[in-house]
C-alpha cells in the first residue's frame, strides 16, 4: 500500500472543477493507475483537506500512482505529488498503541419508514455523527480515547454538504443527482484489534468512499 499527498491548486479552473465534483475527483484519482490494478489488496481511497488556502488530497492505493496528469489540470506548475510505502507503517501497529487520526466520513442511518424501506438518511448533527463513529469503533478494531470526563476525545472539526451529478448506467447520457454529506473527524483512538484495525486503514470506513468518504490517516499520538 502507498500513501500519496498531491497538493491542489484552487486558483485552477480544473481543480476547482475537480473540488466541487466528487464524481470528477474519483474518476482524476483512478486515472493515475492502470486498469490492472489489484483492488484485493485493498481499495484506492481518496480524501481532500482543505482550509481557507490549501487544498491537499490524499490517495491510499494498492499500487504507486502517476498523477502527472492532475499536476497538469489541478496542480502548481512547479511542484508533483509525494508518495510514501505505506507498509512500514502497517507492521509497526499494536495493541494499546494511542494514535492521532483524521477521517472524513458519510455517517448515514437506516430509515427507519416502512415506506422507504432500503433508504439511508444522513446523520445532521455532530451529536449524532459522533454517535454513528463511536458505535462502528469495535468492528473497526480500534476504541476512542476518552478524556477526564469520560468523553472521546473526538470532534467533528467540519462537516459539508454536496450535491452533484452522477452518470446513470440504464440511460446514457443522463445523470442522477446525488447529495452527500460528509463529516471529518479528528480524534484520538487505542488499537484494540490489530487485523481489523489494519483492513479499515486499507479498506475504509463507512459508505461513500468513491466520493471521498472513508479515509483515515494516523499520526502518532503525543
Amino acid at each position: 500500500m502507498y500513501l500519496s499527498r498531491f497538493g491542489v491548486n484552487p486558483a485552477r479552473r480544473g481543480a476547482r472543477h475537480l473540488l466541487g465534483n466528487p464524481q470528477a475527483m474519483h474518476a482524476a484519482v483512478l486515472a493515475g493507475f492502470p486498469p490492472e490494478t489489484d483492488r484485493d489488496a485493498g481499495r484506492v481511497l481518496w480524501r481532500v483537506d482543505r482550509d481557507a488556502h490549501v487544498a491537499n488530497l490524499y490517495v491510499l492505493s494498492p499500487r504507486e500512482p502517476d498523477f502527472t496528469h492532475l499536476v497538469e489540470q489541478a496542480g502548481w506548475a512547479t511542484a508533483t505529488w509525494d508518495t510514501k510505502d505505506y507498509r512500514p507503517l502497517l507492521d509497526r501497529l499494536d495493541v494499546g498503541q494511542r494514535w492521532a487520526f483524521r477521517l472524513h466520513a458519510n455517517p448515514v442511518k437506516q430509515s427507519a419508514d416502512p415506506a422507504m424501506k432500503g433508504k439511508r438518511l444522513p446523520h445532521v448533527t455532530p451529536a449524532q455523527q459522533t454517535q454513528w463513529l463511536v458505535d462502528r469503533a469495535a468492528r473497526n478494531g480500534f476504541d476512542l480515547v476518552a478524556d477526564d470526563a469520560g468523553e472521546p476525545m473526538v470532534e467533528v472539526s467540519s462537516r459539508t454538504r454536496v450535491a452533484f451529478g452522477r452518470k446513470d448506467p440504464h440511460h446514457p447520457g443522463n445523470k442522477k443527482p446525488v447529495t452527500l454529506a460528509r463529516a471529518q473527524f479528528d480524534g484520538v483512538l487505542s488499537i484494540a484489534d490489530v487485523d481489523a484495525f489494519k483492513s479499515a486503514l486499507t479498506r475504509g470506513i463507512g459508505r461513500g468512499k468513491a466520493y471521498g468518504c472513508g479515509l483515515m490517516t494516523i499520526v502518532k499520538a503525543g
